[in-house]
């Protein structure tokens, strides 16, 4: 039987070493790691990082989001970062949208940025079905392809949506995911373990590992691989994020503990960004995360046992 327990997580965050940024694992990030660039910027090669923060407008949540380019494409300016996302609100909705392009396919960027695109352009339209958001966001991808004269499989993407329901501040709010592929989405409550390990729940069910090149990814295939709810409470972390990222939030895996660790509360930016790019035998792929941190309620200490 699993325990579960919780720890204390106010003020006991371990303070931060002063001077460069530090990564979770490996070396200390610097801005002089080589990396060599293609010779110019596009859309077909978008940059070795992206990252964005704030609070979104009218709610009272806290985002952040990056994407880096793997350690297995720096060192080759041909490869470039396959990762995408984007986000969008709309009257009581937040939607959030992932993509990771398909190593083997050779204009996944491309597909992965128009599969986002898509999704929060129709999401925010009030097309919340995924079946049918997966046949349009496939209809796009393989209307891009046309364009650029190649086989829409060249453009492979997966894809993982999620869409927030926001209401009262006391209230659990409803979250809906879709996935196409093998890019996850996780709940976190900070605080709260399970046999000594952070909670990462995944919102839908556990799946099999498949290879890269097995992926059912868009635009072939427009079915979702699977679909779920949950229920994101006051104090919670969503996290939507590619399998360079999520394939490492195992109980078992130091790189769960450290993040679990450095998002107990919302970080600067620039420590997003670090966390993101961990070094780990083994993660070398793109890693792309959207992070939503609800605030914990607060509770005024003379509405404790009563009025006075």
């Amino acid at each position: 039987m699993r325990s579960k327990q919780t720890q204390d997580v106010g003020g006991s965050r371990t303070a931060r070493p002063s001077g460069p940024m530090q990564r979770l694992f490996g070396r200390p990030h610097s801005i002089s790691t080589e990396v060599l660039l293609p010779g110019r910027s596009s859309a077909a090669t978008p940059a070795s990082i992206q990252a964005d923060y704030g609070r979104i407008v009218g709610t009272d949540v806290e985002l952040r989001a990056a994407s880096v380019r793997g350690l297995s494409h720096r060192a080759d300016p041909g490869h470039v970062r396959q990762d995408s996302y984007a986000w969008a609100t709309r009257d009581d909705r937040l939607y959030v949208a992932v993509a990771d392009g398909v190593g083997s396919a050779s204009h996944s960027q491309i597909g992965a940025w128009t599969a986002t695109r898509a999704a929060i352009e129709l999401l925010s339209s009030g097309l919340g079905d995924p079946r049918m958001l997966g046949r349009v966001v496939a209809a796009r991808v393989t209307a891009t392809a046309r364009e650029l004269g190649v086989d829409p499989a060249a453009l492979a993407t997966t894809l993982t949506v999620a869409m927030v329901r926001i209401g009262d501040e006391d209230t659990p709010w409803r979250v809906a995911v879709a996935e196409w592929g093998d890019s996850r989405a996780s709940v976190f409550t900070p605080g709260e373990v399970v046999d000594g390990h952070p909670a990462w729940r995944r919102i839908t069910a556990e799946t099999a590992p498949v290879l890269a090149n097995d992926v059912p990814a868009l635009p072939l295939h427009a079915e979702p691989t699977a679909r779920g709810t949950t229920m994101l409470a006051p104090g919670d972390v969503l996290l939507v994020a590619t399998d360079g990222i999520d394939a490492h939030l195992r109980a078992e895996n130091s790189v769960g503990h450290g993040l679990g660790h450095s998002w107990t509360r919302p970080p600067s930016i620039a420590q997003f960004l670090c966390d993101v790019d961990f070094e780990r035998v083994g993660a070398r792929d793109d890693r792309t995360a959207v992070a939503l941190f609800r605030p914990a309620r607060v509770v005024d200490p003379d509405d404790v046992g009563g009025a006075r």
